[in-house]
């Protein structure tokens, strides 16, 4: 539901519709919205535990059939609240209308027989071998999906994004990572010229080597547990420290 979510804000927003789900309804006037009575969307909305989709239902139109509520969804300026298969079945074709998803109750279709029955085992094999051969995909296709020719712009499409939809997140990613480097690299080299002012015996060069080794050596023993010479150059920093303290400081 996230994507759907997502996309249905991110579609809402480019059209001008403030909506980012149902219960947005009630933050707007330009919209009228509605559910069928006397159907289960309309007692799941009343009885749920939130009262604001009860208000939703009340402030609502009252729809007295299914056909009433898609002539008024094409007249335009009108939001109809219904089950999901509904809504995919009814307007797969309608390029002109939008859709966004709000799951509030999940609910399963399923077959209801004797406890002891003998059919279960017979059912559940036939139900398992139409899985694994996709047969029910390919009926939602066929049902729900028809043979649309809106190119996915449906926004109540569960479908992954496109990399170009996300092409921005992750360039923001790159130029994040970019700069930690160079304030990483930054901060190396200020430390590096403290130690070449304290100790001018040695190039700012070689004072940078030296705290890179020193760097990578620590990384080495505490993640792999092993680095040549980690040890030995561990005793050497003790000794500097020891003769002139604050020469090194962690930057970890």
């Amino acid at each position: 539901l996230y994507t759907a979510n997502l996309t249905a804000y991110l579609t809402f927003k480019r059209v001008g519709i403030p909506i980012d789900n149902i219960k947005d309804l009630l933050k707007q006037k330009d919209l009228k919205w509605g559910v069928i009575t006397d159907r289960i969307t309309e007692a799941r909305l009343l009885n749920h535990v939130d009262d604001t989709y009860a208000k939703i239902v009340m402030d609502g139109d009252t729809i007295s059939n299914l056909t009433e509520a898609i002539q008024r969804v094409k007249q335009g300026n009108f939001v109809f609240i219904d089950e999901r298969s509904v809504l995919d079945y009814n307007f797969r074709d309608d390029c002109d209308l939008v859709k966004f998803v709000n799951e509030i109750q999940s609910s399963e279709w399923a077959f209801g027989l004797h406890k002891y029955s003998p059919y279960i085992s017979v059912i559940n094999k036939v139900l398992l071998r139409l899985r694994e051969e996709e047969y029910f995909t390919r009926l939602k296709k066929t049902w729900y999906e028809g043979d649309s020719t809106c190119d996915g712009q449906s926004v109540g499409s569960d479908s992954p994004f496109e990399l170009a939809t996300l092409a921005g997140l992750f360039y923001t990613l790159a130029i994040a990572i970019l700069v930690c480097v160079i304030l990483l690299f930054c901060e190396y080299i200020y430390a590096a010229s403290r130690d070449f002012r304290k100790s001018p015996d040695k190039s700012l060069y070689q004072h940078l080597k030296t705290r890179l080794c020193y760097k990578v050596c620590d990384i080495c023993r505490e993640w792999m547990g092993r680095c040549k010479g980690g040890e030995q150059n561990l005793g050497a920093l003790t000794k500097v420290n020891n003769i002139n303290d604050n020469i090194l400081f962690d930057l970890s």
